[in-house]
C-alpha cells in the first residue's frame, strides 16, 4: 500500500519549511492526518483532527519551530488522495479547496466588523474572515499585526497592536476600536511616532505579554 504522505516535497524540491512543519504537526497530540502546502509564501496546514484544536496546534508549532512561520490551519474531515493513494497536494493547493466557510464561519454583523474583516483578510491573504476567527490561528504574526493596525487606520479604524494580541478576533477588536484620528496621530503618542517604528525587541515583548 502506498504511503499517503510519501510525496511531501514537490518535484525537484529539497526539504522545505512545509515539510518540516508537516513533520512536526504529525507528532502533535490529537492529530490523525496532516498535510502542509504553500499558497504563495504562506503555509497552510490541512489537519484531520482526532481531538486537537487550532490553538493547541499553533502552540505546538511555536514550541517546536520558534523560527518558522506559523501556518494557517484548516480542519477537514479527510485529505484528498490521488489514484495511487497519496495525498493529492495539487487539490489541496487549489484556491477553492476547503475554504473556511461552512460550520465555523460567522459573517460580519456591523459595518465596523465588515471593514475590519476585509482588511484582516487582505493582510493575511485569505478569502474571507469570520468575526470569531482567531488572528493567530489564521497564521498572523507580529509583523502582520503591525500591518493590520496600519491598514485598519487607513480604513478609518483605530486600535493598537496590544489589542490584537489580547483580543484576537474581529468581533472583539471591532468592539474595542474607535474612529481613527483624522490628523493621523494616535492619542497620547508624540507627533511622528508610528507603530512601524517599533523595534523587533519591542514587538517580541508585546507578543510575549499578550499571547
Amino acid at each position: 500500500m502506498a504511503d499517503p504522505f510519501g510525496d511531501t516535497a514537490r518535484p525537484g524540491e529539497s526539504a522545505s519549511d512545509a515539510e518540516l512543519l508537516e513533520s512536526v504537526l504529525r507528532r502533535a497530540e490529537g492529530v490523525r492526518h496532516v498535510a502542509v502546502v504553500l499558497r504563495g509564501e504562506r503555509p497552510v496546514a490541512y489537519v484531520v483532527p482526532a481531538t486537537a484544536d487550532m490553538s493547541a496546534l499553533r502552540a505546538h508549532v511555536v514550541a517546536n519551530l520558534p523560527r518558522s512561520p506559523v501556518p494557517e490551519f484548516r480542519l477537514v474531515d479527510a485529505l484528498p488522495l490521488t489514484s495511487r493513494g497519496r495525498v493529492d497536494r495539487a487539490a489541496l493547493s487549489a484556491p477553492d479547496y476547503a475554504a473556511p466557510a461552512t460550520a465555523g464561519y460567522a459573517a460580519p454583523r456591523t459595518e465596523t466588523e465588515r471593514v475590519l474583516a476585509g482588511v484582516w483578510a487582505d493582510v493575511l491573504g485569505v478569502d474571507r474572515v469570520g468575526v470569531e476567527d482567531n488572528f493567530f490561528d489564521l497564521a498572523g504574526d507580529s509583523i502582520d499585526t503591525i500591518r493590520l493596525v496600519a491598514r485598519a487606520k487607513e480604513a478609518g479604524l483605530h486600535f493598537t497592536a496590544q489589542d490584537v494580541f489580547q483580543l484576537k478576533t474581529v468581533a472583539a477588536i471591532a468592539a474595542a476600536s474607535r474612529p481613527a484620528d483624522p490628523a493621523g496621530e494616535e492619542p497620547g503618542r508624540p507627533a511622528g511616532a508610528s507603530l512601524i517604528s517599533l523595534s523587533q525587541q519591542e514587538i517580541d515583548a508585546i507578543e510575549a505579554t499578550w499571547r
